[in-house]
């Protein structure tokens, strides 16, 4: 998968031909939040049909979100999940109900100064992700979702729309990507007391484990945004397998960020030097080193691939 959830389950499989039963099950593992990631316990049950997969679970922290280790606000939610494979796209559906984690305005609803709590949310999203090329050497693919968020004992409600287009060419020893994203959010409801919007993070789908960064910049949440990712790895050929999946790269970002509420446009970019391992097109750990706009020195470790064509977004 692009991102975590990284879970190890146990239960009870059954299979008769086309049709397979997981359940029950137990988990536990990690899960993206809107901030971080968070650790959970997991139990449910799943369903797949040929090109048909249900699952319906409950999720309850036991640690807080990486990034704010308050342990006031531990998120315990359920969660539908509908996905219909079909030769070159997928179709996804993912419901999310219960005490969600949420970030509100703290002082004069300014953006930098802001509170996260956890209250009754509902999270719906629609997924499309599609293959629109591919030969071996370049893969082109796109990944679109339209999300909703529902929170009434603060009577709102908002959306949020999102695009991924990676592009990439597969060199002998090395590899080059692309990837254009686009994001923008908007309220439904008169009353706006939840800060909407997406955080400009270097890498707009980061999960940072660990990081050195200025507070301010990360809590920036943006209207619309939009960028231009780049990345160019060498891979270690020379040596035998598993090590030849090995790499060093370079890359960055270059994109805008738009605060419409205080008729603001910040021109945002990145420069990134990594070392990283790659598994089935997948980076599960890279270790980068980054140098903002600001000039805001970077360290993070990693367990995202930036630029990846694997359908993840039922999972956004």
């Amino acid at each position: 998968m692009y991102n975590p959830p990284f879970f190890v389950h146990y239960g009870y499989l059954s299979r008769d031909n086309d049709i397979q039963w997981f359940a029950p099950y137990i988990g536990i593992g990690m899960q993206p939040t809107k901030f971080s990631i968070s650790f959970f316990v997991q139990t449910g049950v799943a369903l797949s049909y040929k090109n048909f997969s249900w699952r319906l679970e409950y999720l309850h922290a036991f640690l807080p979100d990486l990034s704010l280790f308050d342990y006031k606000n531990i998120e315990n939610y359920g969660q539908n999940i509908l996905i219909y494979d079909f030769t070159g796209f997928r179709i996804s559906s993912t419901t999310k109900f219960g005490n969600l984690l949420y970030a509100f305005p703290s002082k004069n609803e300014l953006v930098l100064e802001q509170n996260t709590l956890t209250v009754f949310g509902i999270h719906q999203i629609f997924s499309l992700d599609a293959q629109i090329y591919n030969n071996d050497f370049i893969i082109l693919t796109s990944m679109f979702s339209l999300g909703f968020n529902v929170v009434p004992s603060y009577e709102q409600s908002s959306f949020y729309f999102k695009t991924r287009i990676p592009l990439t060419f597969d060199f002998i020893h090395s590899k080059l990507g692309f990837m254009g994203t686009f994001f923008y959010s908007g309220h439904l409801s008169k009353n706006r007391p939840l800060i909407i919007g997406e955080k400009y993070s270097g890498y707009d789908e980061a999960i940072d484990v660990l990081i050195t960064k200025p507070e301010g910049l990360f809590n920036q949440f943006y209207d619309l945004t939009g960028a231009l990712d780049m990345i160019y790895r060498v891979y270690f050929r020379s040596l035998s397998s598993p090590f030849d999946r090995f790499y060093v790269a370079i890359g960055g970002n270059i994109g805008f960020g738009i605060l419409s509420k205080e008729s603001r446009v910040d021109l945002l970019y990145m420069g990134t030097v990594a070392f990283g391992y790659e598994l089935y097109d997948t980076i599960p750990f890279e270790l980068r080193f980054s140098l903002d706009q600001d000039k805001n020195f970077f360290f993070n470790i990693s367990v995202v691939s930036p630029i990846s064509h694997r359908f993840d977004s039922n999972l956004d």
